[in-house]
């Protein structure tokens, strides 16, 4: 009997042994996700930190939320049946189906909104929130007017939402908007403005559309970058593809943000096929403007090249014309 209870003991103790390193395994393989999880998101987030911050979301309407660092939030709406050209060549569309357009034709469709929106605005757009369904979620229209998002959450949650935004972006967005006070919210109606007109399609149905003469002053009022303005630093963009207006709708970008864009060039060389972005010296990639220009063209090359005669040079090749421009 003494033997059976002493043999008990020690399977007992290996038993506990086991489930402790069991529970042990489990405990650091949940923190080694977690870990995973977070370094992930801080590789893939849309947003810098304390930086102007281009949010599009679309409900039943569309808004364009800009976040300006220490300074407010600026938002632009857009009523139904306002029709913008899309992106890549697929003509004007009401705005609020471009997300469906880019999904049926195989591209994400709100990367299409999005780039459709940069490419009219002149103005990066660095995310967007779209509402897959509104007959299974209702977001509140005069909320999302005055910057709450709160009906938006619940239907993130309910899986009703399309982004490519991160969980660290979405933090950081109810951080933001949480601290905002009333008279930092700025609302802009679009139809309000001198760029709304008004026109008719061939069945005599009403549309709207804005005028794209008069955009790059809107969008140096809306998108205007603070620490851009501050570092002035000199930009030069050089084109290499052969769309001959690339160079110069990259520089209306630029310059609408705050950019000091000093030199434009045009010369087809048909071997680049990665677009670059050079700096003059070693100090300046760590400059905000470099980061900003890296990730609003999607650039992935960047080097040294001491003779240049500007602070940065942008060199824009045939992959950035295939991912704004061409099907």
């Amino acid at each position: 009997m003494r033997v059976t209870r002493s043999h008990r003991k020690v399977v007992l103790k290996k038993a506990k042994i086991v489930m402790i390193r069991l529970i042990t395994l489990i405990v650091f393989t949940f923190f080694l996700f977690c870990l995973i999880f977070i370094l992930s998101s801080f590789n893939k987030t849309c947003w810098l930190g304390k930086t102007n911050f281009n949010l599009v979301i679309q409900a039943n309407n569309l808004f364009i939320y800009s976040f300006h660092s220490n300074e407010g939030l600026n938002i632009i709406s857009f009523p139904q049946k306002t029709y913008l050209p899309v992106a890549k060549a697929y003509g004007e569309y009401d705005l609020t189906k471009i997300f469906s357009l880019g999904e049926t034709e195989d591209i994400s469709g709100g990367e299409l909104l999005k780039i459709s929106l940069q490419n009219f605005f002149k103005a990066p757009m660095d995310g967007f929130l779209v509402l897959k369904d509104p007959l299974k979620c209702q977001l509140n229209l005069q909320d999302l007017e005055k910057g709450r998002l709160t009906s938006l959450y619940v239907c993130l949650l309910k899986g009703e939402i399309a982004t490519d935004l991160t969980f660290l972006d979405i933090f950081k967005l109810f951080k933001e908007l949480s601290f905002l006070k009333i008279n930092q919210v700025d609302l802009v109606r679009i139809e309000e403005t001198k760029l709304y007109q008004e026109e008719y399609l061939a069945d005599q149905s009403e549309i709207w559309k804005i005028d794209p003469v008069l955009i790059d002053d809107f969008s140096q009022k809306q998108f205007a970058d603070q620490k851009i303005l501050v570092e002035k630093l000199g930009l030069a963009v050089v084109n290499k593809t052969n769309y001959p207006k690339l160079a110069k709708e990259a520089s209306r970008l630029l310059n609408n943000i705050g950019g000091e864009v000093l030199l434009i060039s045009s010369k087809t060389d048909r071997s680049c096929s990665q677009s670059s972005l050079f700096y003059q010296n070693k100090d300046l990639k760590n400059s905000y403007t470099f980061k900003k220009v890296l990730r609003t063209f999607k650039v992935s090359q960047k080097g040294l090249k001491s003779e240049l005669k500007t602070d940065l040079e942008l060199v824009l090749c045939q992959d950035y014309l295939n991912l704004f421009y061409i099907k």
